[in-house]
């Protein structure tokens, strides 16, 4: 039986998402976005936010958390990317809403 005694190889991060604090809210309202790895070695990240595809915001240290306010009216797609010296994932995409009417809800 040999044992192995090198299980800290470096790995690239795993488990990269991104969760929205809402994904339909009114123009103007904030959105939060928080991304996350579930594991990474080393785990010195660097966190991206894409928007359509687009980079629009980065963030390095512990914590990969935006707070972005919703200015333009349509439908956009959030995904992030956590990366460290090993490597980049990439998240899947989650899809934020913004509309510019205002419901009247009729009782």
């Amino acid at each position: 039986l040999v044992l192995r005694e090198f299980c800290s190889v470096a790995d690239p991060p795993e488990g990269v998402q991104v969760q929205v604090s809402e994904d339909t809210v009114c123009k103007g309202a904030n959105v939060i976005f928080n991304c996350s790895a579930a594991d990474a070695n080393p785990m010195e990240l660097t966190y991206h936010l894409y928007e359509n595809n687009v980079m629009v915001s980065y963030s390095s240290g512990s914590t990969g958390i935006w707070n972005r306010a919703m200015t333009i009216e349509g439908v956009f797609g959030y995904k992030c990317s956590v990366s460290n010296i090993v490597g980049t994932t990439m998240s899947s995409n989650v899809s934020v809403t913004v509309s510019g009417k205002h419901h009247h809800v009729l009782s």
